[in-house]
């Protein structure tokens, strides 16, 4: 099996980080609870089924989201676009953005996913903020 395959422990973070610098993010983010989820999530070092599942040795296919009936992996994306338990809040935090930054609802869900994990737009970080906090507080954290 490729790395892929078995779920890369820094397939995620590629996706959005492209220079090697300190995030802004971990300095303008004052609530240590969520800068702490947030920086967990970007770096995979959390209890989604993708990373739980690794380290079980199950195949990548089989690490399924337990939150949902979606039948999805549940990775990151899944967990910040797709997981129909934090729908609600997911929709309320993107129309939001919308409403501040309009091309981002005609983003694909990979653009999405790397425009919120990247932060770089403060309506980004702020809505990262609040739907880490929601996901904390349904789920006891990651």
């Amino acid at each position: 099996r490729t790395n892929t395959q078995q779920g890369n422990k820094l397939r995620t973070y590629r996706t959005f980080k492209k220079v090697y610098k300190m995030e802004d993010y971990l300095i303008k983010i004052k609530e240590l609870e969520a800068r702490v989820a947030i920086t967990r999530l970007r770096i995979s070092a959390h209890m989604l089924e993708v990373e739980r599942g690794r380290y079980l040795m199950k195949p990548l296919n089989e690490r399924k989201c337990k939150n949902c009936s979606m039948d999805e992996i549940e990775d990151e994306p899944h967990l910040l676009l797709r997981c129909s338990s934090y729908e609600e809040s997911r929709n309320s935090l993107f129309q939001e953005i919308c409403e501040q930054l309009p091309p981002f609802g005609g983003m694909s869900d990979h653009n999405k996913f790397i425009e919120l994990m990247s932060m770089e737009q403060y309506v980004y970080r702020d809505a990262m903020v609040k739907l880490i906090k929601h996901i904390c507080k349904v789920r006891g954290c990651l």
